[in-house]
């Protein structure tokens, strides 16, 4: 799946290039991409939010590439992977708002044309004049030489500040690009590629994501917390301390069910809201969701979550949707010399705590007195 969604958002992109350097006004919205605006440049505000947009562009600090890596030959040049990550970055975020600014350059463009027309024709029917007359809104004038009016208001029309004032954040994505898309020939078309490049960036970011807590899981779920403990005494020489092992197995999940729990509950019993604007008062107020968009939620939810129980009940009932993989490599022995490791016998501490057995396996649960030493 990955070779098709990695990949898209490139090809879309070059496509919206192509398209978006060929429409008038592009030049606008470019020049306003690349010219610097040097007073924010120590407004602490803005490098906060450029450091937020690389942890999240990277995937820092989410546990995706911590996950990617593992699977890496132990000899692999992690330096050289980061670089060239990085630099890949900066290219394709550059390369993606020269794409955004010319379409943006482009509607700020039809939207300024179409305030210029607007405000002739206010002049025309007005003063029967299209020129710039320095008349202050508000002032009499006379249409016919006996009749006076006040001058109306005419629109401001200014490119830079309509390119300045465009949404940012989701707005740019779902309202002006998409506006913007809106002015192109074949319209539906471009709504739908684009559409679709910003589901394959959702669900390639998602893969990132479940990586790494399917393979922390994964790895927990394989050798326990006694095994789980080795290697990391095998990687860096000394073993986890009681407080973390307590924390993984016990603390950790109760408070994030517990979270989930109360998140769950409060939604429910509250429910959740949304801005909306009515378009008959002219406002924006709080809207409800309606029931039926909580009932796409719980669909939404169950789809990606069901695979888990339904995946155990198969292997239970003697299918394997997936076949088990051969573990990669690890230089166990190469380390334990190299760190001089002993290996770990079970104490009494951890078999009351963690239910740990002399085998190395381990209960979901244990009474704090611990299990009898012969069912060890």
């Amino acid at each position: 799946v990955v070779y098709v969604t990695a990949p898209f958002p490139y090809l879309v992109l070059v496509i919206f290039f192509v398209r978006g350097i060929t429409l008038p006004g592009m030049e606008d919205g470019l020049k306003h991409l690349f010219t610097p605006d040097w007073g924010k440049i120590l407004d602490p505000t803005v490098w906060l939010e450029a450091g937020t947009q690389i942890f999240f562009s990277l995937g820092l600090a989410f546990g995706g590439l911590i996950a990617f890596s593992s699977y890496n030959p132990i000899h692999n040049n992690c330096f050289r992977d980061a670089v060239v990550c990085g630099i890949i970055n900066c290219c394709t975020a550059i390369f993606a708002a020269v794409v955004v600014f010319s379409v943006l350059g482009f509607k700020a463009h039809i939207t300024y044309e179409q305030c210029i027309k607007e405000r002739d024709s206010i002049r025309m029917e007005v003063l029967n004049l299209t020129d710039g007359l320095a008349i202050a809104p508000g002032e009499m004038i006379s249409i016919d030489g006996h009749t006076e009016i006040p001058m109306p208001t005419l629109p401001k029309c200014d490119l830079q500040e309509t390119l300045k004032n465009s949404a940012s954040g989701t707005g740019l994505a779902f309202i002006v690009f998409t506006e913007a898309i809106n002015q192109f020939p074949w319209a539906p078309f471009w709504s739908v590629l684009f559409f679709l490049m910003l589901f394959t960036l959702g669900i390639d970011s998602e893969f990132g994501t479940l990586e790494g807590v399917i393979t922390s899981i994964v790895d927990l779920k394989e050798g326990d917390l006694d095994r789980f403990s080795d290697d990391i005494e095998l990687m860096i020489g000394s073993r986890p301390n009681s407080f973390f092992l307590l924390c993984w197995k016990y603390i950790s999940p109760a408070v994030m069910l517990t979270i989930l729990g109360s998140s769950i509950i409060k939604q429910v019993m509250n429910g959740s809201s949304y801005m909306a604007w009515d378009a008959n008062a002219g406002v924006v107020k709080l809207e409800q969701w309606p029931s039926w968009a909580w009932g796409v939620v719980a669909v939404l939810v169950l789809i990606s979550a069901l695979w888990i129980p339904g995946i155990a009940l198969t292997r239970l009932c003697g299918f394997h949707v997936i076949q088990d993989e051969e573990p990669a490599w690890f230089p166990a022995e190469e380390l334990r010399e190299f760190h001089t490791v002993v290996p770990h016998k079970v104490t009494a501490v951890e078999r009351k705590l963690f239910c740990i057995k002399e085998d190395g396996s381990e209960g979901l649960c244990c009474p704090i007195g611990g299990p009898p030493k012969e069912n060890v």
